[in-house]
C-alpha cells in the first residue's frame, strides 16, 4: 500500500470514530435540551415576570394566582422533559454508548499505529511538515510514537489531527 493511501484510510476511521462519538454523545452521553423544554422554561420566566407585576395589589390577586399557577405548570412540565431527557444516560443504550465514547478514541489511535506499521511503513511518516516551526508547539506530540519530532507527523499524531478537524466540522454542520 502507498504512504498516501494509508494517509486517507487513517483519515477516513478518524471520520468514523468522530462520527460515531458525536451521535453517541450528542443523543445519549449529553443531550441536548429539546426545543419544546426550551420554550417552556422561557413561557414559564415569562409567567413568573407577569406574576410579579401582579403581585401586591388586591384587586388583581386573582390574576395573580392564576398565573402563578400557569407558570408552575410550565416549569413542572419542563421539569418532566428534563428527567425523561437525563433518564436516557441511565438506559442501557446510554450506558453502552456512554462506553463506545469513552474506549473508541484510545483504540482508534491504537488501530492508527498497528494499520501504519503492517500495511504502510514502519518508518515512514505519514506526513512531513517543511518547517518545524509550524508545528512547534505541538512537534513532539504529532511525532509519537514512533517518528522523531522533526516535522514528522506519525499515524497517531495524524488521527489525533483528523479527529479534531472532523469535531469541528460536525458541530458547525449539525445543528444543536
Amino acid at each position: 500500500m502507498l504512504p498516501y493511501q494509508g494517509l486517507f484510510v487513517v483519515a477516513f476511521v478518524a471520520f468514523v470514530v468522530e462520527l460515531v462519538s458525536f451521535i453517541a454523545n450528542r443523543y445519549f452521553v449529553n443531550p441536548a435540551e429539546s426545543f419544546e423544554e426550551k420554550r417552556l422554561t422561557l413561557e414559564a420566566k415569562r409567567l413568573r415576570a407577569e406574576a410579579k407585576t401582579l403581585e401586591g395589589s388586591p384587586a388583581t390577586f386573582m390574576e395573580f394566582a392564576k398565573v402563578g399557577r400557569e407558570a408552575t405548570t410550565c416549569e413542572k412540565r419542563a421539569d418532566e422533559l428534563r428527567l425523561e431527557r437525563e433518564g436516557r444516560k441511565s438506559t442501557p443504550a446510554g450506558k453502552l454508548a456512554s462506553q463506545i465514547a469513552y474506549f473508541l478514541f484510545p483504540l482508534s489511535m491504537v488501530f492508527a499505529y498497528f494499520f501504519w506499521t503492517s500495511f504502510v511503513s514502519e518508518m515512514e511518516p505519514v506526513l512531513r511538515v517543511p518547517e518545524v516551526s509550524w508545528v512547534w508547539p505541538m512537534a513532539h506530540m504529532i511525532a509519537l510514537p514512533n517518528q522523531p519530532p522533526n516535522g514528522s507527523v506519525s499515524s497517531v499524531g495524524w488521527m489525533w489531527v483528523c479527529r479534531r478537524v472532523f469535531a469541528r466540522l460536525l458541530d458547525l454542520a449539525v445543528p444543536l
